[in-house]
């Protein structure tokens, strides 16, 4: 959603300083960039909850390192093959396929992570536990089963 937010504020600057044109373009380009963009943020965001709840530190810190660094450098990607083909039309081939790569990966990652999303319920916190063959964190081992309900 911020992603989303931002790209918003950002093609409304863009119209306001180049035109109704380029925000009819950046509509198509920009906005589903910073959507793929949030993906990947959340993606790695969510991996080092994941560590942090299984208490590695190191890992978690690794996952936050990547939210940020990968979004920036897509996003960077993303600023200067569109602005490099506004003066040498030859990256315009390679802007359109950039566009076209993150549009796929980033789908395919959204679906391959939806695919195993299901309700939280005590059975499939437990089925998650013996299908990943994790041992059960430690801040739950002692709880009893009224914790579930």
């Amino acid at each position: 959603m911020v992603a989303l937010g931002f790209a918003a504020f950002e093609n409304v600057k863009y119209v306001y300083s180049y035109g109704f044109a380029t925000g009819i373009v950046r509509a198509v380009t920009a906005v589903p960039g910073h959507a793929i963009f949030g993906v990947f943020m959340g993606y790695f965001y969510g991996y080092a909850k994941l560590s942090d709840y299984w208490g590695r530190d190191d890992d978690r810190k690794a996952y936050l390192a990547l939210s940020v660094v990968v979004p920036v450098l897509m996003h960077g990607c993303y600023d200067f093959l569109a602005f490099t083909q506004e003066s040498d039309s030859r990256f315009t081939l390679l802007f359109y396929a950039y566009l076209v790569a993150l549009y796929v990966f980033g789908i395919r990652r959204v679906n391959r992570s939806s695919r195993d999303d299901r309700r939280v319920t005590r059975e499939t916190v437990f089925d998650y536990f013996r299908r990943m063959q994790y041992p059960m964190p430690p801040q739950y081992r002692d709880r009893n089963d009224d914790f579930w309900r």
